[in-house]
């Protein structure tokens, strides 16, 4: 990672002065936008949650921000429940 800031500093006078303010961070938790190819323009509340077991490790869970994008997100994958099942599941595709 320092190797990667120190190449955009030197592109970048803008990026140097934002990075030495020192205003990025990890947060636990807050609100993404995201451009999606189909549904456009959406926003995802997150929460980061620490595996106690294995610090290394933590867990992030996204959810729609509001009714409107869990509207848009719940016809998106119902309008192709196979298509998303097939990308989203663990088991074998013999089994799906």
């Amino acid at each position: 990672m320092t190797l990667l800031v120190a190449e955009l500093s030197q592109a970048s006078a803008e990026f140097a002065a934002l990075w030495q303010t020192n205003e990025f961070g990890d947060r636990d938790d807050g609100v993404k936008r995201l451009h999606h190819a189909r549904l456009g323009l959406i926003e995802l509340d997150f929460a980061t949650f620490s595996v106690r077991s294995r610090p290394d490790l933590t867990m992030m869970v996204y959810t729609p921000a509001t009714a409107e994008v869990a509207t848009r997100v719940r016809a998106f994958v119902d309008a192709a429940p196979e298509s998303c099942a097939r990308h989203h599941s663990h088991r074998p595709a013999a089994e799906a």
